[in-house]
């Protein structure tokens, strides 16, 4: 019987056989998903996939682009709203 920790569907399993010829299973955590942009759901490139604390070792620069709406909207996205706001002040 597995841990109550592990007993869940959402968990990847993978049967390895140890050194002693036993079967176990082995339990990963999926990856997370793609950070996605606001208007039109495409994948941000620039920022990782990565889970809790493992985003914290990486460096503040590295998580996420640093532009306006960085990680909230990708570069073509970003660039229309720039160009829009730009058009309505003049």
């Amino acid at each position: 019987m597995p841990a109550p920790r592990h007993r869940s569907r959402a968990k990847n399993q993978k049967k390895v056989v140890t050194p002693g010829k036993i079967v176990k299973t082995h339990y990963h955590k999926p990856a997370n998903e793609f950070s996605k942009c606001a208007r039109c759901g495409t994948p941000i490139k620039s920022i990782p996939r990565l889970r809790g604390p493992s985003i914290h070792k990486i460096g503040k620069s590295k998580r996420r682009p640093n532009r306006i709406y960085g990680g909230y909207y990708c570069p073509t996205c970003l660039s229309l709203r720039i160009r829009a706001a730009v058009r309505k002040l003049t």
